[in-house]
């Protein structure tokens, strides 16, 4: 029989490396992505804090079912959010959960004493699991089901079979999904995330033992400030497209510069032909 003290030695000698290289600082691409994942966990203290703030709600029962979903960003490829549910929680508890840029600038330019709250839908095998906001007539997915249904009439069997539900009587444990694989969530008119169930196991003694803590975020993506491109001093508050006076498209301002550029002394817009939004973090 082989003596088993090489293969040990050897990969203590490559755990040995790899603390080394690490110490040394990330080199490659992919490195600087594994310390900035890291950067991103939850500390902790921080998850205490997090914890402390969580109604009571009582103990989660025995055998129930946890489910970690990634979040991911609408135009990038980095996910933003990872999210540990219960299974007997609904799909709106986890719509509730998912935090996005986007739908804070609507809110605030609607009005912040009468919040505004989008309708949004998931689509998961075929499926769409609809949320319909107060105001609204019809769901999100109207459009695309009417549309689907149009090509099914023209012969399109591709399109056949597609539903929709409402997310507020789905649990989560009641889906039919498959690890790893993508699936979408769209919100705020237009916002596409791609979200991935990344993980289902049964709930344990390492958990959060109070089922108020859930749904609970344990991965946030650090959010990246820009500096106005006139003063490089301020943080940028606007984000300009088409503007003919800025070196950059999109080009982003503070409140003072876009000010000083775009308007007169009576506080007149100097011209008219750019899109202005605002602009909180990357």
């Amino acid at each position: 029989m082989e003596d088993p003290a090489p293969s040990l030695r050897k990969m203590a000698d490559v755990l040995q490396h790899i603390t080394k290289h690490y110490q040394a600082g990330p080199k490659s691409r992919k490195e600087r992505g594994w310390l900035r994942i890291n950067k991103n966990t939850m500390t902790k203290e921080v998850m205490s804090t997090i914890l402390s703030k969580k109604p009571k709600c009582g103990p989660v029962p025995p055998g129930e079912v946890v489910v970690r979903v990634a979040v991911f960003h609408p135009t990038k490829s980095d996910k933003t959010q990872e999210i540990l549910i219960l299974g007997s929680q609904k799909l709106i508890d986890l719509k509730n959960a998912i935090d996005c840029i986007t739908e804070n600038i609507l809110v605030e330019q609607e009005g912040d004493e009468i919040p505004c709250i989008h309708s949004s839908y998931f689509y998961i095998n075929r499926t769409f699991y609809d949320y319909i906001a107060p105001g609204d007539s019809e769901p999100l997915s109207q459009r695309i089901t009417t549309w689907a249904k149009q090509k099914e009439k023209e012969g399109e069997i591709r399109f056949r079979r597609l539903r929709n539900r409402k997310m507020e009587n789905v649990r989560v444990v009641d889906l039919d999904i498959q690890l790893g694989a993508h699936y979408h969530f769209c919100h705020a008119i237009d916002e596409n995330h791609t979200i991935i169930f990344t993980e289902i196991r049964f709930h344990d003694a390492f958990d959060p033992q109070d089922r108020g803590a859930y749904p609970l975020d344990v991965f946030k993506w650090q959010e990246k400030m820009r500096k106005c491109c006139s003063c490089a001093v301020n943080h940028a508050q606007l984000v300009i497209y088409g503007d003919k006076l800025s070196a950059s498209n999109p080009a982003y301002y503070c409140e003072m510069c876009h000010k000083a550029f775009h308007k007169d002394s009576q506080g007149n817009d100097i011209y008219l032909d750019y899109h202005v939004h605002p602009y909180t973090h990357d």
